[in-house]
C-alpha cells in the first residue's frame, strides 16, 4: 500500500476537483450546443439537420433566421408529399469552394438553400412538386435547380430555374 502525505492527498484532491470542473464545463458547453442543435425550426425540421454534414459544422447564429425561413418552406413540401425530406443546407465558404461547380455566392453559405432528395420520388418529381407549390403560393418563389441526384431550392423571392444534368 502506498502512503501519501497530507500535501500529496490535498494536491490529488485539487487535481480531481479541477478535472471534474473541466469535465463539467466541457459537458455544459456540449449540452448548450446540443440544445441549439435540437432547436426546432418547424414541426419536422431541427437546426441539427441543417448543419454541414462534411465536418459536422453547425449553422452560425447569424444565419438561423434564414434557416427558419427555409425550413418553413421545406415543411410545406414535406406536408404535401407526406414523406421525409432529406436536405443538405449549410456549407462553410471553405467547403463550398471545394465543390466543383458550386456558385461562389451560394445561398448554402447563408443557410438559405437546400439540396433535396425525397425517398420514393425522382428528382423530376421533386422539381415538379416544388414548382407546383410555388405556383399555388404556398411556397416562397425562388431558385429551383435540377441536378442528376437531387433538387436545389432556395426561397430568394424571385423564380429562377436551371438544370445541371
Amino acid at each position: 500500500m502506498v502512503r501519501l502525505s497530507r500535501n500529496q492527498k490535498m494536491f490529488g484532491i485539487g487535481l480531481g476537483i479541477g478535472l471534474l470542473l473541466l469535465i463539467r464545463k466541457t459537458k455544459g458547453e456540449k449540452d448548450e450546443q446540443e440544445q441549439i442543435d435540437r432547436t426546432k425550426l418547424t414541426k419536422d425540421f431541427s437546426l441539427w439537420e441543417f448543419r454541414q454534414k462534411n465536418g459536422n459544422v453547425q449553422v452560425p447564429q447569424m444565419y438561423i433566421e434564414n434557416a427558419r425561413v427555409l425550413a418553413k418552406n421545406l415543411q410545406v413540401l414535406r406536408d404535401y408529399v407526406n414523406k421525409p425530406v432529406n436536405v443538405s443546407v449549410y456549407r462553410t465558404p471553405e467547403y463550398n469552394r471545394s465543390l466543383p461547380g458550386a456558385a461562389k455566392d451560394s445561398f448554402h453559405m447563408k443557410a438559405f438553400a437546400a439540396d433535396i432528395t425525397i425517398p420514393g420520388l425522382t428528382p423530376v418529381e421533386v422539381y415538379s412538386t416544388i414548382a407546383f407549390l410555388i405556383a399555388i403560393h404556398v411556397m416562397t418563389p425562388g431558385g429551383i435547380g435540377w441536378y442528376k441526384t437531387h433538387i436545389h431550392y432556395d426561397p430568394r423571392g424571385t423564380n429562377v430555374r436551371w438544370s445541371k444534368l
